[in-house]
Parts: structure tokens; C-alpha cells; sequence
């Protein structure tokens, strides 16, 4: 890849991409995922204005997470050139480590300063994107003096780029956040297949699908994605569930609800996250209506009696719950002078709202014909002026998708027994990843109490972190455990030179491992899994994701780690052969990925 240098009159400093990139599946100089390396040639910063440069960046957009140096010389532009390429992919749902590395190598041909830099990547279609245009929009600010206008620092560039880099996020927000909280927490993460993400290593990894796990029970997920068979299933084991009449015609959903009592609530039988729910329906009318929009989604559709009561998400993880949310539909609060109309106009301004705009295209919260039939039912419309406190609600669905709200309540003030009906919920599924929705009165008094009732069951609940930042952390902490990596040495020896199975066996016995990988083959307890690898990094990719290694020695070749990096983040040990050139030059490479760098020097 090649980037041109821009420069504008009165302006000298300006950046340009080198020639020759290298994409490393592996890892190098401390940056915390797999790497692009390459070298980026600027010119002289002496009149940089940087402040004025920061500034202007940081004005793309508020959510712009760009941190800029504080050094102004050459070497702190490529920095800024770094953190932005960092900060538009992460802005855009990408998950990347806020390290690189940045190495000054000499002047290039025509006198420029001339930079090594190691990128860490996701996607590499991503991070090329994100760094031509992080030099592009660098090279175009430069060319113009501070007082001129700011180039392309305005939001149409930023939607245009987003356009480009969003097709490369994880299609899942939450394994957005689990990757992100990975990385913060120094958990190692690798992509498998798919949207199949491993964090940790050896016998203490895990597997994740959004929040689908590698232990959640197929059998258990099956009959919590059909409502009918869960309401049943809770039921026979004495947890409160809805009565349910399953109908396939409006006119049946009719009679159901005519039986049952109004208000009702109408559902597809298969599907999640709220999608085709319509509660609180006191007509045939809106019956009606609600049949033909669950329709589209389902060929089953479920008519159950409406339980009066708030609307609560308890998540629970391995037999504990870690988050509680009430949920609240899609409304607006009244201020004693505003019209609705006004109210939902002033709404739809929020920062919260413009924002999902912007991601999605679409306005959440409108006054469309679901909002002014409940509009109806309250005897209110547009032009109505709610008392000052007064929520109006715009949406029969509880849920963020239709302009909902999420309230974090603190789990020590939901009362013991509604959080073990969560638990053995979940348990009756034999699911250990679970959201649970609850209605009852209040979350404080319990449901033995109350009463409440269970509307659903999801397997692959979103769990958000606006109301708890540090939730997915907190989760893949319970998952991994307090070691998520296993022990790791490393042996690089000199290109060419194989093994010695002698020295291996002694070494293994030495550092305590039960497993070994060499470009010959895989052992895990003396067994052999693998005959025949392509090479040494990928035998050591195979060890380190093997459950049954407790800890492992990886022999690579030295010409293995220039080519592609290290096969994992971390090692305890790495050993260098101090004899062989190109083997020490590895140094300051894989330095700071290990605690303790050997070099050995062969007896004479």
C-alpha cells in the first residue's frame, strides 16, 4: 500500500506511506494484536501547529475517542497518525488496541525523517482504509493554514468513511465490547472462524459467539426459542409463567383474547429481543393489527393474558446474575408547557437519539400509527400537554430497538428470591448464559410476594454498556477465570536448524510443560495430535488453543518470527540464540512480549 505526500504552500510537513507493508498474523514490539508493519516517511513539523491540527480532528466528532501527544516533532505526528487510525476504526464498532510502535529508521532517500510502525489490526481491509484516510485528511489540514477552512473536518467525511469501515465490525455489539474489554484487560483474544472469538489460552479458553458460549447446551437453546415449549417447561417446574393460546388467523387471535380477558399481549412463538411483541392490547382492533405485524415473522403467533407490572432483564452467568435492567417503552416526559408533538421533537434531538440515527438511518421514537393508538387508549393526542413528570408512553414494546430506556439497577436492591428465580430459570434450561425477563411489581419485594411472571427467555441477550461500562469485563473475568493464559516459553532456533528431541524433553522438564509444538509435529502429555504442521508458528498456534495444555514450549525458527511475529501475545520465557545474527536481531521485537528474554550462546 501507498500513500502520496500532500503539501500546500507555506507548509513543508507533510506524511507519505512507504512502499512495502507487511501483514503479520503474529505479534511484534508490544502491540497487543496482530500487526501491520510498514514505514511512513514525513517531512519537517517545526512549524507544525499542533494544537490547531488536534483540534480540528477532534472536531470530526465528539464521540471521537483521538488522543492526541503532546510532542509536536515529526515522530509525534506519526503518533497522531497512529491514534487516529486507532480511533475511526474503534468509532465505527471496530475493536483495536490503542498500541503501536513507532521507530525512527534513518532518512529516506530525499531527506525526510523515516519511521518504522507496527499497527495492531482487526481487519486488514479495515485498518488499511482507516490509515489512507487518517493520512490523507493529516496531509490535507497541513496544506492549509489554521485560520483557512478545516478541510475535511466535517461530518459528511466521517459518515462517508463510516460507510466503508462498518461492513468490517463484528455484527455483534456485544463481541464489540467483549474483544474491546479483552484487550483492556490483557486477556489474549483471537478470532477463529466466523464470529467464533477464543480469549485465553490452552486449557483455560473459551469460546464465544455474541453470548453464546462454548458450554451453553444446545438442548436448552432450542426450547427457550419457542416461547410455547418454555412457558410449558417453566410451568411444570412451579416458576411463574403466562398462560398461552396459540392461534394461526386474526379472528382466532380474536376469540383467544375475548377468553383470556383484555388487556392481552400477542408474540410470535420463535422469536427474540422483543420482535413482534405487542402488549397491552384492550381491542379486537389492535389485536388485529398485532396478528399482521408478528405475522411477517412468524407463522405461529401466541395470545397470553397481560401481567401488570414493570419490566426487568436479568442476566445471569453461570449460575449468577450480573446485571439487572428495567426496561421502559419509548416515550417522552412531560414539562408542564410542552405539547407531545413538542416533546418528541426536542427528544429526538438528544445526543442518544442522533446517534443511533447517524449508525443506523433510522429515528426511533416518531409519532407514527403505534405511538397515536396509544395515544388514543390514554385519551390524548399530539397536541396534548402532559403534567410536569408525567411519562407518556410512545411504544408497547420494552425495548431499546423501538426507543426504549435501560435503568441499571443495583443488584443488592433486587430482593434474594427474584434473583433466584432468574437463576433456576436458567437452570431449567441448562442455560449458562441467559436473559431473563421479568414483570413484577417491584424488583425489591418478592415475586412469593407480589407475583410475577416470566415473558421470555433470550439466549443471546445484549447486555449493553451504557448503564454498566465495565459489565463485559466483569463477565469474561467469571468465564476465564484469574488466569486466562496458560504458561508459554518460546525457543527460536537459527533458520535451518530442527529440534533436538533431547534438548526439547530437557527443556519441557526444566519449565514444567505438558505440551509441545516444533514444525515436526504437536504432543500434548506425549501424545501426538498433529503430524505434520505447516510450519513452527502454526504448530504453536495449534498447542496454545489445545484444552488439554497446561503449559507449553513453541520452538519456531527465527526466520518464522521476522516473516509473521510471535504465534501468541505473551510468553514466560523466550530464547534467543545469541550466536546466530539474525536470531539475536529478534530482540527488541519480541522483548517486550515475554518476561524474561534468554539469549543463549551454544557450548563450544
Amino acid at each position: 500500500m501507498r500513500g502520496s505526500a500532500v503539501t500546500g504552500e507555506g507548509k513543508s510537513a507533510a506524511i507519505e506511506i512507504g512502499r512495502s507493508w507487511n501483514i503479520l498474523p503474529g505479534f511484534v514490539y508490544g502491540v497487543r494484536q496482530p500487526a501491520m508493519r510498514g514505514q511512513l516517511i514525513v517531512g519537517a513539523a517545526s512549524d507544525l501547529d499542533a494544537d490547531w491540527l488536534d483540534g480540528t480532528i477532534a472536531g470530526l466528532s465528539a464521540e471521537l475517542a483521538y488522543d492526541p501527544p503532546e510532542d509536536a516533532s515529526a515522530e509525534g505526528l506519526v503518533s497522531r497518525v497512529a491514534r487516529l487510525t486507532a480511533a475511526l476504526q474503534i468509532h465505527f464498532g471496530i475493536p483495536v488496541s490503542g498500541s503501536c510502535h513507532i521507530e525512527p529508521t534513518g532518512l529516506a532517500p530525499d531527506g525526510r525523517p523515516q519511521f518504522l510502525l507496527a499497527l495492531p489490526y482487526l481487519e486488514v481491509r479495515a485498518m488499511r482504509l482507516a490509515l489512507l484516510w487518517a493520512v490523507e485528511a493529516m496531509n490535507q489540514l497541513l496544506a492549509v493554514k489554521p485560520e483557512s477552512a478545516p478541510g475535511p473536518a466535517n461530518a459528511q467525511v466521517l459518515v462517508d468513511l463510516g460507510n466503508q469501515l462498518r461492513p468490517f465490525a463484528p455484527p455483534s455489539r456485544n463481541m464489540q465490547h467483549f474483544i474491546t474489554a479483552a484487550l483492556r484487560l490483557d486477556i489474549p483474544v483471537q478470532r477463529l472462524v466466523a464470529n467464533v472469538v477464543a480469549f485465553g489460552t490452552g486449557c483455560n479458553t473459551r469460546l464465544l459467539e455474541s453470548t453464546v458460549t462454548d458450554r451453553t447446551s444446545l438442548v436448552g437453546s432450542g426450547i427457550a426459542r419457542n416461547k410455547v415449549a418454555t412457558a410449558s417447561l417453566f410451568r411444570r417446574a412451579g416458576l411463574p409463567a403466562p398462560e398461552q393460546t396459540v392461534v394461526a388467523t386474526s379472528d382466532e387471535a380474536v376469540a383467544a383474547a375475548e377468553n383470556l380477558g383484555y388487556p392481552v399481549v400477542v408474540k410470535p412463538v420463535d422469536q427474540n429481543q422483543g420482535a413482534g411483541v405487542a402488549a397491552g392490547l384492550r381491542d379486537a382492533a389492535s389485536v388485529r393489527a398485532a396478528v399482521s405485524e408478528a405475522e411477517k415473522l412468524s407463522s405461529r403467533i401466541i395470545v397470553e393474558r397481560h401481567f401488570e407490572g414493570k419490566d426487568y432483564r436479568l442476566t445471569v452467568v453461570d449460575g449468577r446474575v450480573v446485571k439487572v435492567e428495567n426496561r421502559i417503552a419509548g416515550g417522552v416526559v412531560g414539562d408542564g408547557r410542552s405539547s407531545i408533538a413538542e416533546l418528541v421533537v426536542a427528544r429526538q434531538q438528544s445526543s442518544h437519539f442522533q446517534r443511533i440515527l447517524r449508525q443506523s438511518g433510522r429515528m426511533l421514537l416518531v409519532l407514527d400509527e403505534e405511538a397515536r393508538g396509544l395515544l388514543h387508549e390514554m385519551g390524548l393526542d399530539d397536541g396534548s400537554v402532559p403534567s410536569e413528570g408525567q411519562y407518556v408512553p410512545l411504544r408497547r414494546k420494552n425495548n431499546v430497538t423501538t426507543g426504549g430506556e435501560q435503568i441499571a439497577i443495583p443488584i443488592e436492591e433486587a430482593h434474594p428470591d427474584n434473583l433466584a428465580l432468574a437463576i433456576r430459570a436458567a437452570a431449567q434450561l441448562r442455560l449458562d448464559f441467559v436473559g431473563v425477563d421479568l414483570l413484577i411489581p417491584d424488583i425489591a419485594v418478592s415475586w412469593l410476594e407480589s407475583g410475577a411472571l416470566i415473558c421470555e427467555v433470550n439466549t443471546m441477550p445484549q447486555i449493553g454498556v451504557r448503564t454498566t461500562p465495565e459489565i463485559y469485563g466483569e463477565i469474561l473475568r467469571q468465564l476465564v477465570g484469574p488466569d486466562p493464559r496458560i504458561p508459554a516459553h518460546l525457543l527460536v532456533l537459527p533458520d535451518g536448524r530442527q529440534p533436538d528431541c533431547e534438548e526439547s524433553a530437557k527443556l519441557m522438564r526444566e519449565l514444567s510443560c505438558n505440551a509441545l509444538s516444533t514444525s515436526q509435529g504437536v504432543w500434548i502429555d506425549g501424545e501426538r495430535l498433529a503430524a505434520q504442521p505447516a510450519d513452527g508458528f502454526s504448530s504453536a498456534r495449534i498447542v496454545l488453543g489445545e484444552l488439554g495444555a497446561r503449559s507449553a514450549l513453541c520452538i519456531v525458527s527465527a526466520g518464522e518470527i521476522a516473516a509473521r511475529g510471535l504465534p501468541a501475545d505473551w510468553f514466560e520465557t523466550i530464547r534467543l540464540d545469541a550466536d546466530d545474527e539474525r536470531t539475536a536481531g529478534l530482540a527488541p521485537a519480541v522483548r517486550p512480549h515475554t518476561a524474561a528474554l534468554v539469549e543463549t550462546v551454544r557450548d563450544a
